[in-house]
């Protein structure tokens, strides 16, 4: 997802649980489940979900507002999220500088 003023959909897998809902790339989410979708929010909503539960989802796809309801799945085993810590403490940011090279 893109984080910022709106909230967008990066990427949307080939036969997962948002393209079979009919979401797209792109699609600005507005809502989950009846509540505004801001990233914390929506992080909070899919924690508290399982897989084989639903979720109403609301979002623009340009101009005109879609709804959808998604199954949500578990990550296939071999998929994998890394994130930067955005302050990390020097001994982390050398060893990053160290793999990764100099920003």
């Amino acid at each position: 997802m893109k984080i910022g003023a709106n909230l967008a959909l990066e990427h949307v897998y080939r036969n997962g649980p948002a393209e079979r809902a009919g979401m797209s790339a792109n699609d600005t989410l507005v809502a989950l489940d009846g509540l505004k979708a801001s990233e914390a929010d929506a992080l909070q909503i899919l924690r508290r979900r399982d897989p084989g539960d639903s979720v109403k989802i609301h979002c623009f796809r340009r101009d005109e507002l879609l709804a959808f309801d998604v199954t949500l799945e578990a990550a296939p085993q071999d998929t994998a999220y890394l994130v930067l810590e955005p302050s990390p403490t020097e001994e982390v940011a050398a060893r990053r500088a160290a793999w990764l090279g100099p920003d």
